[in-house]
């Protein structure tokens, strides 16, 4: 049975090759689109959708899995239904403060394996690594301050900000789709970006 809203200790362990990032697609929203409020530089939501799926499946293959940290969809009905059936792969999905559509097609679709509000995951990067060496990413549709072993170079992933979020140079990254754009990260575009960002204690943890 699917996991739909909770928060799971348990880490799964993914390959380095598999995996995808991305969040805030909201697609077929009207806001993005509107005029006075253009967000994105797309005449119609049709365009912005259409833009968005060409993209997903440029870098997604059929047989990966992508981790969508929420605000996915904004209109629901057959169009949703309709845009995840042309969208490659399958997808662990985040709630999002815009989450009705997206937990009703998390109920509905098996393309959606999860649905949750806070999820972490050790990255295997070769077949011969050990678990204690492997990437461990924690990830929340919120930034979050403190996470989950950052002391120890865990990642934190998140959306929400549409790139408007104070830059850091802590381990800390805004994966919206405003942030690439349009598409979704690999893991190893994100290791790229981590690689030149530091370790820095925010707490007691040392």
């Amino acid at each position: 049975m699917k996991a739909i809203i909770n928060c799971t200790e348990k880490k799964e362990v993914v390959n380095a090759n598999d995996i995808f990032f991305t969040s805030d697609s909201h697609l077929s929203h009207r806001l993005m689109t509107a005029v006075g409020q253009n967000l994105r530089g797309f005449d119609t939501t049709l365009d912005m959708d259409t833009k968005l799926i060409e993209d997903w499946n440029k870098t997604v293959p059929q047989t990966g899995i992508v981790y969508h940290l929420g605000d996915m969809f904004l209109s629901g009905g057959p169009r949703a239904h309709e845009i995840l059936s042309e969208l490659n792969g399958a997808i662990h999905l985040l709630k999002g403060n815009h989450y009705t559509v997206d937990l009703q097609l998390a109920k509905s679709s098996n393309q959606i394996l999860s649905m949750s509000d806070y999820l972490g995951i050790y990255v295997r990067e070769d077949a011969h690594q050990s678990k204690g060496s492997m990437q461990m990413i924690c990830m929340s549709h919120y930034p979050i301050y403190s996470w989950d072993r950052c002391h120890y170079g865990s990642w934190m992933l998140h959306g929400h900000c549409h790139g408007n979020l104070a830059p850091t140079n802590r381990k800390r990254l805004d994966e919206g789709v405003d942030t690439m754009p349009f598409r979704p990260y690999t893991y190893w575009e994100i290791k790229d970006i981590m690689n030149s960002r530091i370790i820095s204690p925010v707490d007691h943890h040392v």
